[in-house]
């Protein structure tokens, strides 16, 4: 095992001079002050290096000491102008109140700004814009009088000027002042992002003016911002499989682990230099440091003191080592608080090559561990770094078992584990009234929260927050607490804060982008904070936190119909993780939903490949299976996950519609209660549980159902387009656009809503509004299920069936195996009069659905027309076995019948048809005329009364009804309809010729020739006008004229039954 190198720190003592020197407790960093400037009872400072608050006494009572502080953010972690972890003015005076003796974790300090827990006081999520950060929280006093004690810059400026190069005083937008650095400081810091270029400096003595105003820095900006956005650190490649070098060793850097979630690092240009230029640069800058050790502040320490004068080992108050003089110092430590993935991952690299020098500290070491928890806390199990961590935490307790920094890392690495024992672990820190280790606070709040002691945990992380209101990584934990109790209110705010605080910690805002859109539908706001996540800091993530922002932005692309932006940003995510099958299965349910149930199949069989066992891919593939036709493997997948799942409410609720297409109601009605029961506010499952009673006829529990949904959900688009579905089976098409339009009002963007209203005004023979929606819909979703099988048949029903035939042709070459095209297909092929065509795709529907009841009947219609009754009546008489409530079926066979002469068999079935259809206006007209034959007048009147009062404008009815009227004997009866029906339709051959008669028989032949004369003018080949018209011309003893209509009688009619009498007829007036 390799030996660490360890010093020891050298507390410089307060001396009593006219500028007395003072030393941090935490850093050991050393600053002059005017002894004069002390006040009897103390002062609190707060150290520029470190940011740690230390108590200096008057000289004339015992000095103070610094208390628990554990503050390692020494360094910056850059970002932009609202990140202000530099900033030397956050003072501290009053210490969290100790933990209760009953163990709980302590209370809230009253400085707190944190809500309590369930409840909060910061802005909730709908208020979050991404450019209005949060106000500025509220923080305590420094001092016993309440002001900040600033006389450290101004002495350091003073002896800034008696020697040394011009330094630099840096203030921010936010109007904070830090410093001052020498200019190479600043540059490096504006190379580092520590600064972006839009501050304010002040050089000694002189006023503050913008940063570029000072030649040192222009350049330095000018290169940075034409500088491209590159990668970000990431960690290194896994190795082979054949790996076996040491995990850290001499000669050998950090390796990963396969399957490790790690990016290929960016290549890495080192500069080559060399020369005098750059021994003069190298020689002047440790001129600098050297000169500088009493006199500012840098990034090494105060002004590069912690270079030469070297600190280790164990050290108290909770103060960080210091590393040996013989290497730089590490900048583990503003990895560690960045705490990204990126970052972490370098914390272990980093460790590694200071490993292979021999050249690391007890803090390096724990950084190095606290990193492992860390990584191992945030990306889940991984044996690789289980074991270093395991490692390196033996190492220390071998080395230094009763130092801070082991008890820190033991802690950590057992959170994992053992939660409670980090809990006692870290109780001996936290647990004392004036602990201000805001690191150990953090770690005791994730202990609680392994634990489920959410509100313990949420106090611990508040403290630390309240210590350092910059401490991003302790809002994000906050943040998760609450979004693990469901109060994404809370949780939201506490993600904007990290991010705010850390603009490189976006996995903040990938959380925050999931809550916009799952749970507020927030896609706007959602958008934006993507677009900060796949901004400069995209790299720094982890890649299961890339595949997740792309899955996120995908979710959006989906509300919006974007097709191939969602493909695009999974297939991104799947390339990410490869070996996960959590994208697989949500771009399978993507097609899915689509209607693209083949290659929904595929992805979830790809899904299963990696993970048979995850629970959406399954059930995914069972849907799938189910929508393709596979309804029995569909039945088992779904069985078995109702079995392994008994909380998911999805299985039962699929289960319901398998069992619904099996024509198991009773049993599909258990299953959908069983789902809404397990979710209440699963609204899929009430629509479905409502459709089903309709189904049944039971409309009134259908819209109970519903009514109670309404209740739960009132905005909810899929419970009133639901309302629509019922309303609309029920033939109320008032009621059922209302809904789907108030559907559409709360969501603009669901196709369902706009396909379900065209659906609605086509039954209101609106067929071109109907057509616009259907584009809507095609402009939402492309390949949005049935969306051409219902556009096609609005324009067959349009009179259109040449451009309906096209979009049948089209839909069945990308969904071969839906019967319910051919069907449609063949309906357009009888419009175009093209039989053959029909045929075949009657034919094919029945081919691969041989209880499409439907297509049987279509195709029985197309020999019916055919004159080819044999078929015709096999084919009516399937489809009554079929579906024996078919009434069309069975007055199409009562029609066979007729022909036949079979009278009594086509009653029955024309009553047959009524009884199942008792507005089949076809079967009463059919019935009453041949009642009417039957000469059962009055069974037929009655017919053509009810058709007639039912459907006023049927001209056809009211003749039928007059002859019947005139064949009874009742001309007046008859003359009052048929003058009805001329009403409608002056033009009419049929209703001249019928008054004509009915003139004639009430001895009116001047009215009855006018109306047979019309008849025969409209209607020159009809022969019954010209034989009434004959008798009409008899009687009034015009013979010629009536031999010629009796002649033209013949000659249209020539095999007529009362051809000799009417030839006698004629003979007769030709002789008298």
């Amino acid at each position: 095992m390799v030996q660490f190198r360890r010093g020891r720190n050298e507390k410089s003592p307060f001396g009593r001079h006219e500028h007395m020197k003072v030393s941090c407790d935490s850093c050991q960093a050393e600053y002059n002050i005017d002894e004069s400037r002390i006040p009897p009872e103390g002062l609190q400072i707060k150290c520029p290096k470190c940011l740690a608050t230390f108590t200096v006494a008057h000289p004339s009572t015992q000095k103070a000491t610094a208390g628990d502080m554990f503050d390692l953010n020494a360094i910056d972690l850059g970002g932009d102008g609202d990140q202000e972890s530099l900033e030397l003015d956050i003072p501290i005076d009053e210490a969290p109140p100790a933990a209760s003796p009953s163990g709980a974790a302590p209370q809230a300090p009253s400085g707190s700004s944190l809500p309590p827990l369930g409840g909060s006081s910061l802005p909730p999520i709908g208020d979050i814009q991404p450019s209005t950060p949060p106000p500025a929280e509220q923080q305590p006093s420094a001092g016993v009088a309440g002001k900040l004690f600033d006389f450290l810059e101004k002495d350091i400026g003073e002896d800034q000027k008696r020697q040394g190069p011009v330094r630099f005083r840096i203030r921010r937008k936010s109007g904070k002042v830090f410093g001052p650095f020498d200019a190479e400081t600043v540059k490096k810091m504006l190379r580092e992002h520590q600064l972006i270029g839009n501050e304010e400096a002040a050089a000694e003595g002189g006023e503050f003016k913008p940063l570029g105003a000072f030649e040192e820095f222009a350049e330095t900006i000018r290169s940075l911002m034409e500088e491209p956005a590159v990668a970000e650190i990431s960690a290194p490649p896994p190795p082979a499989a054949t790996d076996s070098r040491p995990i850290i060793g001499p000669g050998t850097d950090v390796v990963a682990p396969e399957g490790v979630e790690f990016a290929e690092p960016p290549p890495v240009k080192e500069k080559k230099g060399g020369g005098p230029g750059v021994m003069l640069a190298l020689a002047g800058v440790i001129l600098v440091l050297i000169v500088g050790v009493a006199l500012g502040f840098t990034r090494f320490g105060f002004f590069g003191m912690n270079l030469f004068k070297g600190s280790g080992g164990k050290t108290e108050g909770g103060s960080v080592p210091a590393v040996s003089a013989q290497r730089q110092p590490s900048d583990l430590l503003a990895l560690y608080y960045e705490d990204t993935y990126a970052a972490l991952t370098e914390v272990v690299k980093k460790f590694g090559k200071l490993r292979e020098r021999d050249d690391d500290t007890l803090r390096d070491q724990m950084l190095a561990v606290l990193s492992v928890a860390a990584l191992l806390r945030n990306y889940g199990a991984n044996d690789y770094y289980l074991n270093l961590g395991k490692q390196l935490l033996a190492e220390m307790k071998d080395d230094e078992p009763d130092a801070r920094e082991v008890l820190l890392a033991d802690a950590a690495m057992s959170i994992l584990t053992n939660p409670g024992r980090a809990s006692k672990l870290l109780g001996q820190i936290v647990d004392k009234p004036d602990c201000k280790d805001k690191e150990a606070l953090f770690l005791a709040g994730w202990a609680q929260a392994y634990q489920k002691k959410w509100a313990e945990a949420a106090k611990y992380l508040d403290r630390a927050v309240v210590l350092d209101p910059d401490y991003a990584k302790a809002y994000h934990a906050l943040g998760e607490i609450q979004s693990l109790q469901g109060d994404f209110e809370n949780a939201a705010s506490f993600y904007a804060k990290a991010a705010e605080k850390n603009p490189r910690h976006v996995q903040s805002l990938v959380q925050l982008a999931w809550i916009l859109i799952d749970t507020k539908n927030d896609l706007e706001t959602a958008e934006e904070k993507l677009k900060e996540v796949f901004g400069k800091h995209f790299n720094r993530l982890a890649p299961s936190e890339q595949a997740k922002a792309y899955s996120l932005q995908a979710r959006i692309h989906a509300r919006r119909h974007r097709h191939e932006e969602v493909v695009k940003n999974l297939q991104a995510a799947i390339k990410l993780v490869p070996e996960k099958a959590t994208y697989l299965a949500e771009l399978g349910q993507y097609f899915l939903d689509i209607g693209q149930y083949e290659k929904a199949q595929k992805m979830f069989r790809d899904a299963l490949a990696k993970d048979p066992k995850d629970v959406k891919a399954r059930f995914g593939m069972a849907q799938a299976m189910w929508k393709n036709g596979d309804i029995v493997k569909a039945k088992r997948k779904a069985e078995e996950l109702a079995k392994e799942n008994p909380k998911d409410p999805f299985p039962p609720y699929l289960l319901g519609r398998i069992h619904e297409d099996l024509r198991q109601p009773d049993k599909a009605l258990r299953y959908y209660q069983q789902a809404i029961k397990l979710s209440p506010k699963l609204m899929q499952a009430r629509v479905a549980l409502a459709k089903l009673h309709l189904k049944q006829g039971n409309s009134a529990e259908a819209l109970g159902v519903l009514g109670e949904a309404v209740k739960k959900e009132p905005n909810s688009a899929i419970v009133h387009c639901g309302l629509g579905d019922v309303y609309l089976a029920q033939g109320n098409l008032m009621l059922a656009e209302k809904e789907y339009r108030k559907s559409i009002e709360l969501d603009p963007e669901m196709p369902q809503a706009f396909f379900s209203l065209a659906n609605t005004l086509r039954e209101q023979k609106k067929y071109e509004e109907a057509l616009k929606l259907y584009a809507k819909v095609e402009e939402l979703a492309p390949a949005f299920p049935d969306l051409k099988l219902e556009k096609g048949y609005t324009l067959y029903l349009a009179g259109k069936p040449d451009e309906a035939m096209k979009v049948f042709q089209d839909a069945i070459s990308t969904n071969p195996k839906d019967d319910r095209l051919y069907y449609r297909a063949g309906l357009a092929a009888v419009a175009l009069k093209d039989d053959k065509t029909a045929v075949q795709f009657f034919q094919t529907a029945t081919g691969l659905n041989g209880n499409n009841a439907e297509a049987v009947f279509q195709l029985g219609l197309v020999f019916f027309n055919r004159k080819e009754n044999d078929k015709a009546m096999e084919l009516f008489k399937r489809v009554v076995e079929l579906d024996e409530k078919h009434a069309a079926a069975h007055y199409y066979i009562g029609r066979c019948y007729q022909q036949q002469e079979m009278v009594m068999d086509a009653l029955e079935e024309y009553r047959t048809a009524i009884k199942l259809e008792p507005k089949f206006i076809d079967a009463r007209l059919a019935l009453g005329r041949l009642q009417a034959e039957r000469l059962q007048f009055d069974e037929a009147i009655e017919q053509f009364k009810w058709i007639a009062k039912e459907d006023p404008k049927r001209v056809d009815v009211l003749l039928a009804l007059g002859e019947a009227h005139l064949k009874q004997g009742e001309p007046k009866k008859a003359l009052r309809v048929l003058k009805r029906a001329f009403r409608k339709d002056p033009k009419f051959p049929r209703v001249h010729y019928l008054m004509g008669r009915a003139w004639h028989e009430l001895e009116n032949d001047r009215q009855a020739e006018k109306h047979l004369k019309m008849a025969v003018k409209l209607d020159p080949k009809d022969p019954m006008p010209h034989y009434y018209l004959g008798y009409v011309y008899k009687s009034t003893n015009r013979n010629r004229l009536a031999v010629r209509e009796f002649r033209r009688y013949l000659r249209l009619r020539p095999d007529a039954p009362d051809a000799d009498d009417i030839r006698d007829e004629i003979d007769y007036l030709l002789n008298e």
